[in-house]
């Protein structure tokens, strides 16, 4: 959902991936914040995790904007808690255009 406003989009769902222990973290902090920093960049805030009972974040990731293919990307970024994204990617839905 983008704000009325046009300065964020709120994220309401997470889906995790993967193999191995994908299913073990519990999302925490929803909604997230997608905000556009530039026409190539954004942050997502307040994004967390819960695993078997430790906390990861809130923290603010910092990514790569595509108007081209509606989508912010990350990888490596650190949460508080000593925790780590691995890789990072939203892509809204509907999907929506940064201009400067």
């Amino acid at each position: 959902m983008v704000s009325t406003d046009g300065t964020y989009a709120q994220i309401n769902s997470v889906a995790i991936t993967g193999g191995g222990l994908c299913g073990v973290p519990q999302i925490i902090g929803l909604p997230w914040k997608l905000v556009a920093t530039s026409t190539t960049t954004g942050n997502v805030a307040n994004v967390g995790f819960s695993v078997l009972g430790a906390n990861c974040g809130p923290s603010t990731i910092s990514g790569a904007w595509s108007n081209a293919t509606n989508t912010l990307s990350a990888s490596n970024q650190p949460l508080s808690g000593n925790c780590k994204v691995n890789s990072l990617s939203v892509s809204p839905n509907p999907a929506f255009t940064v201009s400067p």
